[in-house]
């Protein structure tokens, strides 16, 4: 296999994105309006362009079969708090024989990046990076796969590294010494260092889900009873902070009414009204319930994590 192959098999997924160098990413179409699958041919030829010329392009990781061939964590808190986040990723990682790669992300972070042997289970994939990053306590409010089931889409899309069209210095891998490792040694390498599936399998496992005796149902307020304060009232009044973007404005928003002891029902319609208010990052999608259910379950699950480490 030559390197564009190779490349294509590390980073095929459900769907084809675009990258546009004024930071559009969008997923990619026929003349005809019709999804491109990240796979086969049409895959292929993307990547070259992608390569070699200037059109980069992104993928949706999940399949039709809420399946994926790589998962990752975007860590978008700046370099310095990315690097040593991704840093630690890669050694917890190595620890369930899985390899991780860092790449840094197009304007400022990083990206995690785990390749695998074959398909699997979305929700797999899913739990081993959430694992992950609870136990060297990293972000986890850009996972990927971000959603399990296509029903409701195809999730989010992340872009790929390596793109002709790139910033010096950004969307490449780098080693730990922080140097750029060249396209056709990171392919290689990654190609033939793809994680089993069996170890994601084992990580997954340790994920540790919420438990509803954290919070005594007795003790729990609801949005008719009580008026919220702190950050989320911060929020509620202001929006997001310079620099934050909306989905951490709203796992905040969510944490903190969840920590005032908000039943989790209500803190997803007032999450829901929120986004409504500042920005309407999921009130126009058609999966926009779901994204805030499961938005506010991780929230939850990185609360009892603290709680019982």
């Amino acid at each position: 296999m030559d390197i564009v192959q190779k490349f294509a098999a590390l980073n095929q997924g459900g769907r084809l994105a675009t990258s546009d160098a004024d930071g559009t990413f969008r997923p990619a179409k026929t003349p005809e309006g019709k999804p491109i699958p990240a796979n086969g041919k049409t895959f292929y030829n993307a990547v070259v362009e992608h390569l070699y010329h200037h059109q980069a392009i992104g993928v949706y990781p999940l399949t039709e079969n809420d399946t994926v061939k790589w998962c990752g964590v975007d860590l978008d808190v700046g370099d310095h708090d990315s690097l040593i986040h991704a840093a630690n990723l890669e050694i917890v990682l190595e620890q369930f024989g899985i390899k991780a790669w860092t790449e840094l992300s197009r304007s400022k972070g990083a990206h995690t990046l785990v390749y695998l042997t074959s398909e699997i289970p979305a929700e797999t994939a899913r739990y081993a990076m959430l694992a992950a990053c609870q136990i060297v306590a990293a972000p986890t409010t850009e996972i990927y796969p971000k959603q399990t089931s296509a029903k409701g889409g195809y999730g989010n899309g992340l872009r790929l590294a390596y793109p002709q069209s790139r910033t010096p210095g950004r969307q490449v891998v780098v080693d730990s010494d922080l140097k750029e490792i060249p396209l056709e040694d990171f392919v290689n390498e990654a190609y033939e260092t793809a994680a089993l599936n069996e170890n994601l399998r084992v990580l997954a496992d340790r994920y540790v889900r919420p438990k509803s005796s954290i919070i005594k149902t007795d003790a729990f307020r609801t949005r008719h009873t009580d008026t919220f304060g702190k950050i989320a009232k911060e929020i509620w009044d202001k929006g997001p902070k310079t620099g934050q973007d909306r989905s951490s404005m709203l796992v905040a928003f969510a944490a903190s009414l969840l920590r005032q002891r908000f039943h989790s029902t209500d803190v997803e319609i007032l999450v829901a009204e929120c986004d409504i208010r500042w920005g309407q990052k999921y009130s126009k999608r058609a999966d926009g319930a779901w994204r805030i259910t499961e938005l506010v379950r991780r929230t939850q699950a990185e609360i009892a994590q603290g709680t019982l480490l």
